[in-house]
């Protein structure tokens, strides 16, 4: 499968000074006054990224003639490499009218099926065999967090609203393991917990206890990782390798958005190869991370 992607050539031209094997200039059949030229980054044996670069890095100064002229040859390049075209690099502004997608739900299924990872990748909260843990959210959150995190962590605390109904899991898995889940309505249990992991959907009452929480948030609605002891905010993103990020480009990959690319691969593929989200995520090896 390629998929087709329209950049500034002042970003291309970057990549060409790499070595080779990098970038692989194909199809010689544009002219050189076109101003397109065509590029290629095989991220995937049956997976590639088919870029054509423009002189189109401001728009208001480009005629409407070279407009149509650019449009014609990038979509002559896309049929020949059989690519769906896919994303224009925010610089372009409108040139072949892609749509402008939001991706920001891919990030978020992607994260929370694979959110121990992000727990791993944590500083300053130790060894998390020797921690409590918190998680609130919807029921089947905290039954899946239960399943997630049951062997991982010294001690699992639910924290619950007021009236509502533990989840049936959480007896099983301590007959299993031996490792406790702590059922509560007392916010109080936060103050022994390393980390508080907030799932979609919790009760609206939580919303102020980050005031009086001193630890690591991790909040799959917001998709955000906040630190309140030390007042910092993050934002969960998810990225190719360095590996891939390499083949692509690394300036290739600039201006979008953080994790824009990646969740936007993400969703064709999962479309293209009839796999979930997260599933997807992981075929493609893109690894979750956050940036301030």
């Amino acid at each position: 499968m390629n998929i087709g992607v329209i950049i500034p050539s002042n970003l291309q031209k970057k990549e060409y000074t790499k070595p080779p094997g990098l970038m692989d200039k194909i199809r010689s059949f544009f002219s050189s006054s076109s101003g397109v030229e065509v590029s290629r980054a095989d991220i995937l044996e049956d997976l590639s990224l088919v870029i054509c670069s423009v002189p189109f890095d401001n728009p208001e100064k480009i005629s409407e003639r070279c407009r149509r002229k650019m449009r014609s040859r990038i979509r002559l390049a896309f049929e020949k490499e059989g690519a769906l075209p896919l994303l224009e690099h925010p610089k372009i502004n409108g040139l072949c009218g892609l749509p402008n997608y939001e991706f920001e739900e891919v990030i978020r299924k992607v994260a929370l099926k694979r959110f121990p990872e992000l727990l791993n990748i944590i500083r300053g909260v130790g060894n998390l065999e020797d921690r409590e843990v918190t998680v609130t959210g919807n029921s089947p959150y905290l039954e899946y967090a239960i399943s997630s995190l049951i062997t991982k962590v010294k001690v699992l605390n639910l924290l619950l609203p007021m009236d509502s109904v533990a989840p049936a899991e959480a007896e099983q898995a301590f007959e299993e393991t031996g490792i406790p889940v702590h059922i509560t309505n007392d916010a109080e249990v936060l103050g022994r917990s390393a980390i508080w992991i907030r799932f979609p959907d919790d009760h609206k009452s939580f919303d102020i206890l980050p005031r009086k929480y001193d630890g690591i948030i991790v909040d799959l609605g917001a998709m955000k990782i906040v630190d309140t002891k030390n007042r910092k905010i993050f934002s969960i993103v998810i990225e190719f390798s360095e590996r891939i990020r390499r083949k692509i480009g690394f300036s290739i990959l600039e201006g979008w958005k953080a994790g824009y690319v990646e969740s936007a691969v993400i969703a064709m593929c999962a479309n293209m190869w009839n796999m979930n989200l997260a599933e997807t995520s992981l075929r493609l090896g893109t690894v979750l991370t956050f940036i301030t």
